[in-house]
């Protein structure tokens, strides 16, 4: 069963706005997670503890950020009709492989 283009396009984008909505959940949830280490101190080195529970909100931060330019390069493709995305770019080449297109 093969879909079309645009059929594809918008089911990508579909699963982007997911993945940007549970990104945004964790983020939320990890960033009140560091009031609850607050009052905490590791024992060895009797840092705060808030200093390594900081990299998930960051991490999560970061792809949330990749996310986000992604949806927007597909959506402003659609009134300059170019895409920079470089997972766009993948996605169409691997299609035309798999369909037997030759490669430009």
């Amino acid at each position: 069963m093969y879909f079309n283009e645009r059929t594809r396009w918008i089911f990508r984008q579909s699963v982007n706005v997911a993945v940007i909505l549970l990104l945004s959940i964790i983020l939320k949830l990890s960033i009140d997670y560091l009031d609850i280490v607050s009052n905490q101190t590791a024992m060895a080195t009797e840092i705060n503890m808030r200093i390594p529970y900081a990299g998930i909100p960051v991490g999560i931060g970061a792809i949330l950020t990749i996310y986000v330019l992604e949806l927007a390069d597909a959506v402003l493709s659609v009134w300059t009709g170019r895409r920079f995305s470089a997972v766009e770019a993948r996605e169409e080449e691997v299609h035309r492989e798999l369909h037997g297109e030759s490669l430009p």
